[in-house]
């Protein structure tokens, strides 16, 4: 796969997700069979709107200038492990319910991808100067 085609994907993803956390934030949690008070339905909408925000990222950077490429797969790399390690956490605690192992997947399949695209592909941002 592309890089372009597999930051749409996140793109996508982000989107589904983000706008679900964003404008129906008690019922994105039920989904995982979770519940909060007022604070936690503002955070999840916090977490909505990151969300949403990286859907743009990659949805307008999918063809970066070289230069940029570096960082921009970096830091989603970055935010992906840190997803994963949030989600396995999640799942070591037993209080999601089992929709959860969908979401600890899909964080571990896009850090698998911007790692294999920042480490092993071959891109203008990687060759020395």
């Amino acid at each position: 796969m592309k890089l372009n085609r597999f930051m749409l994907v996140n793109a996508i993803l982000a989107f589904i997700f983000g706008f679900l956390y964003l404008c129906f934030p008690e019922q994105g949690l039920a989904i995982l069979g979770l519940s909060t008070d007022l604070t936690g339905l503002y955070m999840t909408r916090f977490f909505g709107s990151a969300l949403t925000a990286i859907g743009f990222v990659c949805l307008f950077e999918r063809q970066p200038e070289p230069a940029a490429l570096k960082g921009l797969i970096t830091a989603l790399l970055i935010g992906n492990i840190l997803g994963l390690i949030v989600s396995i956490f999640a799942q070591l605690t037993g209080a999601p319910n089992m929709l959860c192992w969908g979401i600890l997947l899909i964080y571990l399949l896009l850090a698998s991808g911007y790692a294999y695209f920042r480490f092993f592909a071959r891109y203008t941002a990687n060759k020395p100067d």
